[in-house]
């Protein structure tokens, strides 16, 4: 993964200043998977506040530190989850950069689900509610899904920030995988609403057990 955000890195920073703005950061993101979308996040952020992010800076949140294991009390009132999503798609499902989304095993109505998002990268505590919706015609393993998370929490506070992400999944011998694009928001003023948006992929799997 160094090796691919080094080269990206250099290829986005055309005036070899060993900085890069946001313009760079979406070129690092199209087609990579060196930077999902909580990584990105925090990487606006740097941007926004010294208005570019060196090598250096982006290595250290795409390497980041392990989360907390202590999910967040929960928001919602499990009295009312009363429809069951298939084993097929709740439970955890892992990035190929380590973030998890664990999806609850029940919902408020067919087709909705929610759970919590943990980055792997970054601060003490990363995890995030989500909400989301799956096609619930045809086959039980397979059908597009959506989730957004609003970057907003007790430990971390308001980033100002939401991601929604937008794929398919499937089995593929024994594995399931989602196959999604993201799009990360974050807050601007109307003038600079044109750098406000960043687009990205990311792979989850969970294992069949």
């Amino acid at each position: 993964m160094a090796l691919d955000l080094r080269k990206r890195f250099d290829e986005a920073d055309k005036e070899k200043s060993g900085f890069i703005k946001h313009k760079g950061l979406q070129v690092i993101l199209k087609g990579s998977t060196a930077c999902d979308a909580s990584m990105a996040r925090k990487a606006v952020a740097i941007i926004v506040k010294n208005g570019k992010i060196s090598f250096d800076e982006l290595q250290g949140i795409c390497k980041g530190k392990p989360g907390a294991s202590a999910p967040p009390s929960p928001r919602i009132d499990v009295k009312l989850l009363t429809f069951t999503i298939p084993t097929s798609l709740s439970g955890t499902w892992t990035n190929e950069l380590g973030s998890q989304m664990v999806i609850s095993t029940s919902s408020y109505a067919e087709g909705q689900m929610n759970g919590i998002y943990n980055s792997k990268v970054g601060d003490a505590y990363e995890y995030y509610w989500f909400y989301g919706m799956y096609d619930t015609d045809g086959d039980e393993t397979a059908g597009t899904l959506g989730w957004t998370v609003q970057w907003d929490n007790t430990s971390n506070g308001n980033s100002q920030s939401n991601t929604a992400w937008s794929g398919q999944r499937y089995e593929i011998s024994g594995t399931y995988y989602i196959y999604s694009t993201w799009i990360l928001v974050s807050q601007t003023s109307s003038d600079d609403n044109w750098e406000s948006t960043l687009v990205g992929q990311d792979k989850f799997s969970k294992y069949i057990s």
